[in-house]
């Protein structure tokens, strides 16, 4: 029995690590979901060859995202894997397996005296990997910026603490690295000068040094912030249009739960209060959580606010440090719930780097609780197994219901049976006549959400390919009449045109129908693609004249593009000599 507690004592990183990819490794099996994923790998495919590495680090216009890192990341990811969706699942596994080896590393520079070191720095990383509040980001493809922010952050942060010059300059290199893959990495700059403040103040340096030593270590990690903020407002001449999203939403939009506008500002502390409590006790786990009870979660916070103050005054700093520490951990988040930005403003994947904060922080107590004969060496086993039980138990549920979008919205759907946005995607991803129950219910449930549009779009390609083609443009009228979007009129224009009408009195009328939706398209963005479908519509109803000289237009003001050529061909098919000039 001993030598068994001695080999795990010695070998705990290994065991820790394999337990770890076992527990993630069916991520990589698993098929994308219907909710950016798609989009992602699509648009890598279109932009790959044509990427312009000046322009994402200096668009040149303001952006809701700046992250420039974290594209090349995935264009890097296409290189190598095309179009497999298992290259992408392995990358968000690489990542999170070397998050939890930072973690671990982190863990044994903070705990480096105790002799037990190695075990508890294990325990810390596998509290961490397998935790809940982590599978979503490492399930979903589109969590590869929650990984890679969280990443670099980690990395700045066990580079602050090596006894090397070097430190001084691969800190700051590594947040700035962060910063360009997400806002998250933000707060890993004012963990690194809280934790020098509070491992200078444990030495009982005197007050100056340790004054003087934050400062330094300030100046340090915000010159990569100064940086990054000046890149991404595009050097200060316009503010991110993220940040200008959520100043605006002060001034009048309202909030969860019909607050009134006024008191919007102090919905922050309750925000605070559900994410502490999200990471104590991670449960019901919900992928599309959009409100919160504001009056429990605000006395929750009154009660967290209140611990602390007695804390203080009892000198029981490092619960207050510690606690300090948490809601840093996932400020950048707060503007995401206050603003509106997000369709998820209370997403638990923000939580991504606090849990390895939170995992660091149990370990550190567990140790404490120990070697001061509050709790002995059997019941610390016993409450590290339970923890591990408890959450690989959970974690591998969780992981299994992002195994495809039909699992993810049938989960989403059973936890928010009346939110809107959830309905618009379950509809979507299981159409025919389930999908248009849910849609018709998304209408019903909400008159404003954002996707009403879309939905009535979904609705009216359904009822087209059912042959209900007058029910399908009342549809597709409706939302229009929502959002006049060049992608609504040029969807609304391709349903339109697959209508099967061939033996239909009212064929011409729906030619040209669709001719009237491409038309106004094209005044929306001018782009050949839709002029030429024009033109061949305007064929079909006999108007030669009029197609010829849109087929004309294309070759004068788009001679480059394909459409040109296909306009040639259509003009010398009508035996038509055009002039290019």
């Amino acid at each position: 029995m001993q030598t068994f507690k001695t080999s795990v004592k010695k070998h705990s990183f290994l065991f820790s690590l394999l337990l770890i990819m076992a527990f993630y490794l069916p991520v990589n099996y698993f098929s994308s979901v219907n909710m950016d994923d798609i989009n992602i790998v699509k648009r890598l495919y279109e932009n790959h060859s044509n990427i312009n590495f000046f322009d994402l680090f200096f668009p040149g216009a303001t952006a809701r995202y700046y992250r420039p890192l974290l594209e090349i990341i995935f264009h890097l990811d296409y290189t190598i894997w095309g179009l497999s969706i298992n290259g992408y699942h392995f990358g968000n596994f690489l990542f999170h397996i070397l998050n939890t080896c930072l973690i671990f590393l982190i863990t044994l520079h903070l705990l480096k005296s105790d002799k037990n070191v190695k075990l508890y720095a294990s325990l810390a990383m596998v509290l961490f990997a397998l935790n809940p509040l982590t599978c979503e980001s490492v399930a979903w493809i589109s969590g590869r910026s929650d990984l890679a922010g969280t990443f670099f952050s980690l990395l700045a942060f066990n580079c602050y603490f090596i006894k090397n010059p070097l430190r001084f300059i691969l800190t700051p290199i590594f947040v700035f690295l962060g910063l360009l893959c997400k806002e998250n990495a933000l707060s890993i700059i004012p963990i690194i000068v809280l934790v020098e403040l509070f491992l200078n103040f444990q030495k009982n340096r005197k007050i100056t040094e340790n004054i003087k030593d934050c400062l330094v270590w300030s100046v340090i990690v915000f010159i990569p912030l100064i940086i990054y903020l000046f890149l991404r407002t595009n050097g200060w001449e316009y503010y991110s249009y993220h940040y200008v999203e959520v100043s605006n939403s002060f001034a009048g939009k309202k909030l969860p739960n019909n607050e009134i506008d006024v008191l919007k500002i102090l919905y922050i502390f309750p925000v605070i209060a559900f994410y502490l409590k999200k990471l104590i006790f991670p449960f019901p786990l919900n992928f599309a959580i959009s409100q919160i009870n504001t009056l429990f979660y605000s006395f929750l916070f009154v009660v967290f606010f209140s611990s602390n103050i007695i804390c203080f005054f009892k000198k029981k700093f490092s619960f207050v440090f510690i606690s300090i520490l948490l809601v840093i951990s996932f400020v950048p988040a707060l503007p995401v719930a206050l603003g509106g930005v997000s369709w998820v403003p209370l997403a638990e994947r923000y939580l991504y780097l606090s849990v390895g904060i939170l995992s660091i922080s149990i370990v550190f107590f567990l140790k404490n609780f120990y070697q001061n004969g509050i709790i002995n060496e059997k019941n610390l086993m016993t409450v590290c197994i339970i923890l591990i039980v408890i959450f690989a138990g959970t974690t591998l549920n969780i992981e299994f219901v992002w195994k495809n979008s039909k699992t993810l919205w049938i989960d989403t759907l059973k936890k928010n049976p009346d939110n809107s946005m959830v309905l618009f995607k379950y509809g979507q991803t299981f159409g025919g006549e389930e999908g248009q129950r849910a849609f018709k219910k998304a209408i019903a449930s909400s008159e404003t959400f954002k996707w009403k549009s879309m939905t009535f779009m979904e609705i009216g390609k359904y009822e087209g390919s059912i042959g209900n083609y007058d029910e399908s443009i009342k549809n597709l009228e409706k939302a229009l009449n929502i959002k006049k979007s060049f992608s609504n009129y040029r969807d609304a224009a391709q349903i339109v045109s697959g209508f099967d009408c061939s033996n239909s009195h009212n064929q011409l009328e729906y030619i040209n129908k669709t001719i009237e939706y491409y038309k106004m398209a094209y005044s929306r963005r001018k782009t050949p693609s839709v002029l030429f479908q024009t033109g061949i519509l305007l064929r079909k109803t006999g108007k030669n004249d009029d197609a010829d000289k849109l087929f004309a237009e294309i070759i004068k003001k788009f001679p480059d593009s394909k459409y040109a050529l296909y306009s040639k061909k259509q003009l010398e098919k009508n035996n038509k000599i055009f002039d290019a000039g």
